[in-house]
């Protein structure tokens, strides 16, 4: 199903329920939310496979709907080609993904969690993405810049974490010194100057300006990577907050 979306969702949010706690006993399962309204679970089945619960929020109470077994696949395998198969075939708002380790390479029966690659971030075609991710370099993130600059994508607001190696450089390499705008340059204009001020960033910055007119803020610190739309104004939440 989720390879023949062709919809519109606002938020799809990838959840380890561990995800932030203290260490416990595993609960072997991940969670999809859609729309903040739907939630598909995946979890092992005790059988070498995978059993994925649909339920739906109706009335504040989330009443399972349906259950759908998957043999000699694994709970993690099945949510992740799942979650990027919506990610990548519908139009969506936010993506969020709330797991320490990923599958990089997506192959049925693979307990492979290492993390989302360049190639990979390129498909999400969120508007908003706040994630983990160790495996995705300067050359993956001057990607999406280079969809953004191009008009292919547009971008509110980027978080990457725990890479350690990011250069501002050689992300916005390539891109003409007329649309590049100084940290200084940034907090001396009256809008944007406001915004930077709210966002209080950390770190290398550059702002880059795009011919549509949209004006990026790039901030890369010791272990993460973040991009917002300075015309855009800053949300109360973030989605893991």
């Amino acid at each position: 199903m989720a390879s023949c979306v062709r919809t519109k969702f606002y938020s799809i949010d990838l959840i380890d329920p561990d995800y932030g706690l203290p260490k416990v006993v595993p609960k072997k399962r991940i969670d999809l939310h859609v729309n903040k309204r739907y939630l598909l679970s995946f979890s092992e089945d005790g059988k070498d496979g995978c059993l994925v619960t649909k339920a739906t929020q109706k009335k504040g109470q989330l009443l399972s709907e349906s259950v759908v077994g998957y043999h000699e696949q694994t709970y993690q395998s099945v949510a992740l080609r799942t979650f990027f198969q919506l990610a990548k075939n519908a139009r969506v708002k936010d993506v969020s993904i709330r797991m320490m380790k990923m599958a990089p390479f997506i192959h049925i029966g693979d307990n492979i969690a290492a993390g989302l690659t360049d190639e990979q971030i390129l498909d999400l075609r969120a508007d908003r993405i706040f994630m983990p991710a160790q495996h995705v370099s300067s050359q993956g993130i001057k990607g999406l810049v280079q969809q953004w600059f191009n008009g292919k994508r547009r971008i509110v607001s980027v978080m990457l974490i725990g890479r350690k190696d990011l250069e501002l450089d050689s992300i916005i390499e390539g891109v003409h010194p007329s649309f590049i705008i100084s940290e200084q340059e940034l907090y001396e204009r009256p809008l944007v100057g406001e915004r930077m001020r709210e966002e209080d960033p950390v770190g290398f910055i550059a702002g880059i300006y795009n011919k549509f007119g949209s004006l990026i803020v790039i901030t890369v610190g010791s272990n993460f990577c973040e991009i917002f739309d300075a015309y855009v104004p800053n949300p109360n939440t973030k989605p893991w907050s």
